[in-house]
């Protein structure tokens, strides 16, 4: 399942915009000078993320993600602290084309199909700052939907948010969805979760 390194570190994740990959953020990267050092799946077994990494100073490190499981692409910093990596993310804000928050949560809003609205609701999630209201409450009327199709989509959601406000619902359909997919999917993302080390909220 791979791990989630922009939580880990802080870095908030920009999720690109199609067709921008692994071209132009290769491009991106050499414009900077900054060195290529590794790349393959973080997974081999799974190969659901594909991550090559450059290092922008001794202590920073940039990274460009192709994630299957999330159905987007998208670039990070990490580094020992948040403020190390302030000056290199605002040079990837301008320098490539990401969504930002305010359209991740309107295409939730305006997606006419289940699997549309699920996905936006991942891709919203993957996007998504620490304990924000907006995707909190959009993950958590998905987790609460008529659809099973949005309900598993957004067992996906919590993941990749790692919201500890979550997890209270996340285990209510693990024991309560009728589904016993659903509830089987919500258990393995809370395991995951525990694994990651995120927590009930206090």
């Amino acid at each position: 399942m791979g791990t989630n390194p922009a939580r880990e570190t802080g870095s908030l994740r920009l999720v690109l915009r199609p067709p921008a990959g692994e071209l132009e953020v290769t491009e991106f990267a050499l414009e900077n000078d900054w060195l290529r050092l590794q790349e393959g799946w973080v997974d081999p077994q799974g190969k659901l993320e594909y991550r090559i990494t450059w290092e922008c100073d001794p202590e920073i490190r940039f990274h460009y993600t192709e994630d299957a499981l999330a159905g987007c692409r998208y670039v990070q910093f990490s580094a020992p602290s948040e403020p190390a990596f302030a000056a290199q993310l605002e040079t990837a804000r301008s320098g490539l084309p990401w969504w930002v928050l305010s359209e991740l949560t309107e295409a939730v809003d305006v997606a006419e199909e289940d699997e549309q609205r699920g996905r936006a609701l991942v891709r919203m999630a993957v996007g998504s700052p620490a304990d924000n209201d907006d995707v909190f409450e959009r993950i958590s009327d998905g987790l609460q939907s008529e659809s099973k199709v949005v309900r598993e989509f957004s067992i996906l959601a919590s993941f990749y948010s790692m919201y500890p406000s979550l997890r209270p619902l996340l285990r209510s359909v693990a024991e309560g969805d009728p589904s016993p997919d659903v509830r089987h999917h919500a258990r393995t993302f809370l395991s995951a979760l525990d694994n990651l080390g995120v927590s009930d909220p206090q």
